[in-house]
C-alpha cells in the first residue's frame, strides 16, 4: 500500500509542471482575447468595464504571464499580434524579434516582424526584411505582395521601385489567377508607379468587381479610398 501510494505521488510531482504549463498558457490567451478584441459600443460596455477596469490592468497580467515564460514563443509571438492588432507596433516589433530569434526560420514570425517595421514608420528595415525572407522562401506571395505594395506606395519617393513592383505584383496575381482583389489592388498600386494608368484603372475596376462579387463590401470601399 505505502508503494502504491509513493508511485501515485511521483505521478502527482511528474505532473504538475505539465498542468502549471497548461493553466498559464489557458489564462494568457484568455487575456489575449480581450486585449484585442474591439469594444463594443458604449451602451452595451458594462460587462467589459466590469472585468477590465484599464488597458494597464490587461497589460499587468500580460507581463507576468512572461515573467513566468520569458522564452516561451507562443507567447512571445501572441503578445506580437495583439500589440500590432492595437496599432503599437514599436511593442510588437521587440515582442516579435525575440520570438523570431528563438525560431529564426518561422514564414510566419518573420512577415509580421516586417509588417510590424513597416507599421512603426521602419519602411527601410521592412523592404529589408521582405527581400530577405524571399531569400529564405522564393514562393511567399505574402513577402511578394507586401514588398510590392510598399515599394509603389511609399510616401519617400528614394525608396519606391515601380519596375520590381509590378515584377512582383505580377508575379504574385498570376499565381492567385488574377481572382483575388488585394493583391489587384497591389499590382494598380505598382501600374499607376510605373506610369501605365489605364492599366491600373483596369485592374482597379477588376478588384472592385471581384470584391463586390463575393460580398466584401468594406473591401470595395476601401479601393474605392
Amino acid at each position: 500500500m505505502d508503494s502504491l501510494i509513493t508511485s501515485d505521488l511521483r505521478l502527482v510531482r511528474l505532473l504538475l509542471p505539465a498542468v502549471y504549463d497548461v493553466c498559464l498558457l489557458f489564462f494568457f490567451f484568455f487575456v489575449v482575447f480581450f486585449l484585442t478584441i474591439r469594444r463594443p459600443p458604449r451602451s452595451t460596455l458594462f460587462p467589459y468595464t466590469t472585468l477590465f477596469r484599464s488597458q494597464e490592468a490587461s497589460e499587468h497580467s500580460f507581463t507576468k504571464a512572461l515573467a513566468a515564460k520569458p522564452d516561451d514563443l507562443q507567447i512571445l509571438h501572441a503578445l506580437g499580434k495583439a500589440h500590432l492588432q492595437l496599432d503599437r507596433a514599436p511593442d510588437a516589433v521587440r515582442y516579435l524579434e525575440k520570438a523570431l530569434a528563438l525560431k529564426p526560420d518561422d514564414l510566419t514570425l518573420a512577415l509580421a516582424l516586417a509588417l510590424a517595421f513597416d507599421m512603426a514608420g521602419n519602411t527601410r528595415v521592412a523592404i529589408s526584411n521582405y527581400r530577405e525572407i524571399l531569400k529564405a522562401h522564393p514562393d511567399s506571395l505574402d513577402s511578394k505582395n507586401n514588398l510590392a505594395w510598399i515599394l509603389a506606395t511609399c510616401s519617400d519617393a528614394t525608396m519606391r521601385d515601380g519596375e520590381t513592383a509590378l515584377a512582383l505584383a505580377t508575379e504574385v496575381n498570376q499565381t492567385t489567377k488574377f481572382n483575388n482583389p488585394s493583391t489587384l489592388n497591389t499590382l494598380a498600386a505598382a501600374q499607376g508607379e510605373s506610369g501605365d494608368l489605364s492599366a491600373a484603372i483596369k485592374t482597379m475596376e477588376r478588384a472592385i468587381d471581384i470584391a463586390r462579387a463575393i460580398g466584401r463590401d468594406s473591401l470595395v470601399s476601401k479601393l474605392r479610398e
